[in-house]
């Protein structure tokens, strides 16, 4: 299987303050209204593309282009309106603002006693069409975990036996992150949230250790506003898809002879975790750690026989709980 993920900024942030004048159109009004809005946001904002591609036995199995862009309609004002009876043509001016807002303020009016509706109306509308394409984002690179967020090296097997001849089959392993996997969640990080200064203080916080190199380096911090991002990292991290080591054995004829899931040793507390997800409101990934432990399979004597000699393939890989038949 090969997978491939890129984010690319195709153009950098611009000033706010002057409008972007449009010409857009749509079958009604309120569509030609809408693809004004959309097109001023990605002409000042600049676009994310996310560029999704997996393969399997050389075969193109998914090819997903996820568009985002980081910004909302503060206002907007419509120069001229031409009906040509299937289509709605309009000529808009719009003011744009980045949807990273460090103090989750969407808008201030501008007369205290008038609610401008039109206004807020076009401000929530696009805000939330923005996040819901960020909350895209999120699954677009949360979805591989945790199959492609680690790496498993199986090391040679070994068979045992113990004082009372009881016969296992033991097959070492080393776990660690995905230097893929990290790369994207730091692209994801650097593109969904918060502008927040180095002081301000926001309800979420993430942290990623990078994978240790040559050139040490510091953690990459992010600071969040929406809690929304938050909960859907950590729930693509724990209950069902919780990491697993799942064994297959398989038999000459590639039929499976053992399908078993087991708990990497981090998840009962007895080495460094690869995370810290005990703060609801904080997400931290350790690059650096590794785990270096064993998967142990009793083999009692009444199967043992029949088990080695019809074995033929041994083979270890990381799943989510909800992938295990157990």
């Amino acid at each position: 299987m090969k997978f491939t993920f890129l984010a690319i900024l195709l153009f950098p942030l611009w000033c706010f303050a002057n409008p972007i004048n449009v010409t857009s159109s749509g079958k009604t009004y309120e569509e030609a209204k809408y693809n004004a809005f959309r097109e001023a946001i990605e002409y000042k904002i600049g676009t994310v593309v996310v560029s999704e591609r997996e393969q399997e036995n050389l075969k193109l199995v998914r090819n997903n282009i996820l568009a985002y862009s980081a910004g909302y309609v503060d206002k907007f004002k419509v120069v001229s309106v031409t009906d040509y009876g299937d289509r709605v043509q309009l000529v808009v001016d719009v003011w744009i603002s980045s949807s990273k807002l460090s103090d989750l303020l969407l808008s201030k009016p501008n007369n205290i006693t008038v609610f401008e509706n039109h206004r807020h109306a076009a401000q929530h509308q696009t805000y939330l069409e923005e996040r819901g394409k960020s909350d895209g984002l999120v699954w677009a690179v949360m979805r591989h975990y945790p199959s492609r967020a680690y790496n498993i090296e199986q090391l040679p097997y070994q068979l045992k036996v113990d004082h009372n001849r009881n016969l296992s089959l033991v097959i070492p392993y080393v776990m660690s992150w995905n230097q893929n996997f990290i790369n994207a969640f730091n692209e994801l990080m650097n593109n969904i949230d918060s502008n927040a200064g180095f002081f301000k203080k926001t309800p979420g916080n993430v942290s990623v250790q990078p994978i240790p190199h040559f050139f040490a380096v510091s953690s990459d911090k992010y600071k969040l506003n929406d809690l929304t991002h938050i909960n859907d990292i950590r729930n693509h991290m724990q209950g069902n898809r919780e990491v697993r080591v799942k064994l297959l054995l398989k038999n000459l004829n590639n039929q499976v002879m053992m399908d078993q899931c087991f708990y990497p040793k981090f998840l009962s507390g007895h080495q460094r975790s690869f995370y810290a997800l005990g703060d609801p409101h904080k997400i931290k990934l350790f690059g650096s750690v590794q785990e270096k432990y064993s998967v142990n399979v009793p083999l009692p004597n009444n199967v043992s026989d029949s088990i080695l000699k019809g074995l033929y393939s041994i083979k270890l890989e990381l799943v989510a709980h909800e992938n295990c038949n157990i």
